[in-house]
Parts: C-alpha cells; sequence; structure tokens
C-alpha cells in the first residue's frame, strides 16, 4: 500500500487490491485504470462498507484513486473506519411485490423451475463438510433472496427467516477423486436444476465433491435465474471466498449487513413505477410513432446453431490504449 497515509487510505487500500485481485494498491492509484470497472465497483461498495466505510458507486468514478476517495470519506465522516454496524432500511423477511423482470417471466406463461445457472468452483485443499456449510450457511444468511419464495402463477414474493433455510438443506455430499468429465457435469446440472422450485423457496441446490484425505474437491452450485445473473454472480463468489478466509483464520464466517435488502429494493421499483403513471401516456406515443425506436423483426435474422466465429490475434501496440487510457477515461472494461 505504498504511500497511503491514515486508516481510510490503508483500508480503501486493502480493498482495491482484493476487488482487483492485486498483491497491493498505492494511494495514487487509479481503480479504473487498474482494471476495475462498473460491476467490480460494486464489490469495492461492500469490501469499503464492510471495512466501515460508506462509498457509493457514483463516488468511486468520481474519486477513482484511493486517496481522494478516502479524502471524501473522511471530510463526510472524521474518523470514519469503525465497524459497519449500519441497520438495514427495511426488514428483509417478509412479503414484497414481485419485480418487473418477475412480472414479464410470468407474463412468459411457461415452466420456469429449471430456469437456472450453474458454476462449478474448486475448493481449498482438505476443507471439511462441516466447514462448507459453514461458508454456504453465511452466504444465505446474507443474501435473503437465495431463500425467498417466489410463486409466478399467484404473483407472490416472500423471504422466510434465517432459519428458514440452511446449508444443510441445499448441500449434498459426494466422495470423488477424480474430476468430473463434460457429460458427466451436464448430467448433475441438469439433475440439480430439476430439484429447484422457486414458489417452494428452493432457489439453490449444491453438491460438492471431496476426495478422501487433503485432496482439492469441487463444489457445483446450480441458482435459479430468478435470484442469479452475471453480475450477482461476483458478488457470490467474493462473500463465499471471504467466508472461507473467515474460516481459515479460525472466525465464525459473519458477513457485513446488507443496506439495502431485495425486499426494500422490490418496495422501491414499486414505489417509483406509481409516481410515472403520467408519463405512460407519453411513451405509448413515442412507441406508436412512425419514428419509434427501431423493433426486432422476425426476419432471416439466423440462429445459434448458424453462427460462425472468427478470431484475430493483434500485437501489444495496438490494443494497449484501448485497454489502459480508454478504460480509465470511460471507466469501463473493454467489453
Amino acid at each position: 500500500r505504498a504511500g497511503c497515509e491514515g486508516p481510510e487510505e490503508e483500508a480503501l487500500a486493502e480493498a482495491f487490491a482484493a476487488v482487483l485481485g492485486l498483491p497491493s494498491v498505492g494511494a495514487e492509484d487509479d481503480f479504473f485504470a487498474l482494471g476495475g470497472d462498473s460491476i467490480l465497483s460494486i464489490q469495492l461498495v461492500a469490501r469499503a462498507r464492510a471495512a466501515g466505510l460508506r462509498v457509493t458507486p457514483r463516488e468511486i468514478f468520481e474519486q477513482p484513486t484511493v486517496r481522494r476517495l478516502a479524502a471524501l470519506v473522511t471530510a463526510r465522516e472524521p474518523g470514519a473506519v469503525r465497524p459497519a454496524t449500519a441497520a438495514p432500511e427495511m426488514s428483509a423477511v417478509g412479503g414484497a411485490p414481485l419485480t418487473p423482470i418477475m412480472r414479464w417471466l410470468a407474463e412468459r406463461r411457461g415452466p420456469v423451475g429449471r430456469f437456472s445457472q450453474s458454476m462449478l468452483l474448486t475448493l481449498p485443499p482438505g476443507i471439511s463438510a462441516e466447514t462448507l456449510q459453514a461458508l454456504l450457511a453465511a452466504v444465505l444468511r446474507r443474501h435473503d433472496v437465495l431463500r425467498a419464495r417466489v410463486d409466478l402463477d399467484a404473483g407472490t414474493f416472500e423471504v422466510p427467516p434465517e432459519d428458514g433455510v440452511g446449508a444443510a438443506d441445499v448441500l449434498e455430499l459426494r466422495a470423488r477423486e477424480d474430476r468430473l468429465s463434460e457429460e458427466e457435469l451436464a448430467a448433475e446440472v441438469a439433475e440439480l436444476a430439476a430439484a429447484l422450485d422457486p414458489a417452494a423457496g428452493r432457489m439453490v441446490r449444491a453438491r460438492a465433491y471431496l476426495p478422501p484425505g487433503a485432496g482439492t474437491g469441487r463444489l457445483l452450485l446450480v441458482v435459479h435465474h430468478l435470484v442469479v445473473d452475471g453480475v450477482s454472480w461476483r458478488i457470490l463468489l467474493d462473500d463465499l471466498s471471504r467466508a472461507a478466509e473467515d474460516v481459515r483464520a479460525g472466525r465464525l464466517p459473519e458477513p457485513a449487513a446488507v443496506p439495502t435488502s431485495f425486499r426494500a429494493w422490490s418496495h422501491a421499483l414499486h414505489r417509483q413505477a406509481a409516481r410515472r403513471d403520467d408519463e405512460l401516456a407519453v411513451w405509448r406515443e413515442v412507441v406508436d410513432s412512425p419514428d419509434a425506436l427501431p423493433r426486432l423483426t422476425t426476419g432471416d435474422l439466423g440462429t445459434v446453431g448458424q453462427a460462425r466465429h472468427s478470431t484475430v490475434a493483434l500485437d501489444a501496440e495496438h490494443p494497449r490504449p484501448l485497454l489502459t487510457r480508454a478504460v480509465q477515461a470511460h471507466g469501463a472494461r473493454v467489453q
């Protein structure tokens, strides 16, 4: 943490390094120049909050170095570094309206029980079944939506208390030394996906393959798409990694409280929609006008099976500005 002064800069430099996967970060290093982006900024906010520092993604874009962000925090809250104990704005437990994307999915009128995403993770060598259950339990406590019951047909969404779903309810243990083949993995994913049932609160299924002794095991996670996407996977994996660090250090995994629960977010979306009723006529007029935004047709667009790919290798000289200066200027990765 080169050049860092004071506990705020030290804590932020440690958070920068953890999120970006770097050994260390200096006080004047720019988050986006080091490879950060809008999605990683969400993880940085979570890391900073766990260290007792309140920052927002927007502030990271506006003050992207450790020193400038620390100055912003300390100007707002002198002596800011302290345990993150702020209570959530609304209880995570209870009922809430379906979110717009949930309503969209309900309108499709098809079976959605197996609609899921999966991830195969490498476990720390020699991890015990008890430790693995502790890691999953910590994530289930932190992310209440993983315990939710969502009945799209009835239009209901409810989060039960923390003791409603535990790690033992979602995790199966299997003894196995060798790795799964692609065919075996596909069959395992299909089997776990078939066990999902959002209306019954079965949003997550996990299967651990633990070798005897101190070998390296694998953990297969299958999560319903109602409660996970490409962005939230990064947060879940980061939380699992941090929980594993706690266990290795002999501490009980205790993730920091989530300031805004999914339930609170759902209620907020509902309130915002109600406030915008007067805009509906305007948007209908836009959509119905001849100069409306272009719409995709069902013409000769082809299929995924017909797609072809071309790969081109560039030397280092040409992409370097795109991967460094452009990233820093726009706060986004090249993708």
